[in-house]
């Protein structure tokens, strides 16, 4: 339903960041955004008008968040069992390529400001907070399933390339950067295979993407 913010939400100080809405009728939306993680709701906001958008108007949305100064990409996924016992809810792309990388908040975790969840810097890079999940084109996995399954013959694939890139991880952050940076790379191995240029993009990249230039 759309609908103007609420007052509940008024009284706290929404952080809003520019960019891009997309809702499932196909209407482009384009200024400022907040994603309450909690409630699955983005706000958007163009000059003096607020709306609210629930999950099942919207198709995707991304915006360049201001505080960890990185561009953020969101989709509504309608079928990963994995998550949420399969009801609909918007996923964070984390890698991009062959192998797409999502993220999503665990339902066990309480914010104590759900207007601004997503603004906590220390959240966003906790590993505890959220549940990944890798699709391959072709199914769901859950990250750790992921590579207890399908990694090791991928990986064949292209062991001398990615041999550098393998760490001894020290606990689970370092953990889950490595296969990011591992899954990254083999996107870009993918994609140069077939069009001769990397594609991919990680949360975990140092490379960052100007707000004002959001496509």
């Amino acid at each position: 339903m759309i609908g103007l913010i609420s007052h509940t939400w008024s009284a706290y100080a929404i952080s809003w960041n520019p960019g891009k809405l997309i809702l499932r009728n196909g209407v482009e939306l384009q200024g400022e955004l907040n994603f309450n993680w909690k409630a699955d709701i983005v706000q958007y906001r163009q000059e003096d008008k607020v709306k609210a958008y629930s999950i099942d108007q919207v198709s995707n949305f991304m915006y360049f968040d201001n505080q960890l100064n990185n561009l953020r990409k969101f989709v509504a996924i309608n079928d990963c069992y994995l998550l949420q016992h399969g009801r609909p809810q918007f996923l964070e792309e984390i890698a991009s390529g062959t192998l797409m990388v999502y993220r999503s908040l665990r339902i066990t975790h309480t914010p104590g400001n759900a207007a601004n969840f997503d603004m906590d810097g220390k959240l966003m890079k906790s590993t505890n907070a959220f549940v990944y999940v890798v699709h391959t084109g072709n199914e769901w996995l859950g990250l750790n399933e992921f590579y207890n399954q399908r990694w090791p013959q991928l990986m064949s694939l292209y062991k001398d390339d990615l041999k550098y890139y393998i760490k001894s991880p020290r606990n689970e952050v370092s953990r889950l950067v490595n296969r990011m940076v591992l899954i990254c790379k083999y996107n870009a191995l993918i994609a140069k295979k077939l069009t001769q240029e990397p594609s991919s993009s990680s949360y975990f990249t140092t490379d960052q993407t100007d707000g004002n230039n959001l496509r």
